[in-house]
């Protein structure tokens, strides 16, 4: 996840920044490349089709489950 902020980073006109209370281990693999792949795709949205300059993710741990919360100040879209 630090990875993927620092490239997000890269882009000229967002910043990105990880809440990560502490280092958070999933043991299942599938998960977590599952989690991983979501982050992804989110920051990329962010960046490609919003139009994002800040964006923050948080990932913590309650007992067995895991959120991933993704958001930024992009123009959004209706429901």
């Amino acid at each position: 996840m630090r990875s993927l902020c620092t490239q997000a980073n890269t882009h000229p006109n967002s910043h990105c920044h990880l809440e990560m209370p502490k280092g958070i281990r999933i043991r299942d693999e599938t998960v977590a490349l599952n989690v991983f792949r979501i982050a992804q795709e989110a920051v990329g949205n962010s960046i490609r089709h919003s139009g994002a300059t800040e964006i923050s993710m948080c990932l913590e741990r309650e007992g067995d489950l895991v959120r991933l919360v993704v958001q930024d100040n992009g123009k959004g879209f209706r429901v």
